[in-house]
């Protein structure tokens, strides 16, 4: 027996070899479609990356909304108004005139033996006016006065204490005035009855 010649076995063995190459080459092209296929039904796909931007600075952003000549730029040239207006003054009893004084408390003391009253002068904060309370009855007036002092809001007349022996038994008017450099006023009289 004669042996095979030696370019028949190759041609044997390429023949059993391509084929299997073939199968393997597509197979190996089916699988990695396929897998792409299956990421891609899966929703496997990577997502791209959102865009980033950098976080944003408020003072810039207030800066920039300025413009130019509010951001530190050079100074815009101004020249100074010709006239300034200005409101006419508004007119307040501090500015002098009538003021009404009212009677806070007033009455006989019984413990002092005196009619005793006080009061305040409100739409004023001044010190150092003339508080006076004025008793009368009939003919006889017998007056007390006191100096004024500020509060916060108004003008105070101190407690002011006329004693029980200038005063004749009965009902007397008291009245209390305000008088100062800027102001002036008088209240409604109101009855006192001394024992």
């Amino acid at each position: 027996m004669h042996p095979r010649p030696r370019s028949s076995r190759r041609r044997r063995a390429l023949l059993v070899l391509v084929p299997v190459v073939a199968v393997a080459a597509a197979a190996g092209i089916w699988l990695t479609t396929g897998e792409e296929d299956d990421d891609v039904r899966a929703g496997n796909d990577t997502p791209a990356a959102a865009p980033t931007t950098a976080p944003s600075d408020p003072d810039s952003e207030a800066l920039a909304s300025l413009g130019p000549d509010r951001t530190g730029g050079a100074p815009v040239p101004t020249e100074p108004p010709a006239e300034v207006a200005t409101d006419a003054p508004v007119p307040t009893q501090d500015a002098g005139g009538e003021v009404t004084p009212q009677l806070t408390y007033y009455g006989w003391n019984a413990d002092i033996e005196a009619v005793e009253a006080g009061g305040i002068v409100l739409g004023i904060v001044e010190a150092g006016g003339t508080c006076t309370l004025t008793m009368t009855q009939g003919t006889t007036t017998v007056d007390v006065s006191t100096t004024a002092i500020d509060n916060a809001t108004s003008t105070s007349c101190p407690a002011m204490t006329v004693p029980g022996d200038q005063l004749e038994p009965g009902t007397w008017q008291a009245t209390l005035a305000y008088e100062s450099e800027t102001s002036r006023g008088i209240a409604e009289a109101v009855a006192v009855e001394v024992p």
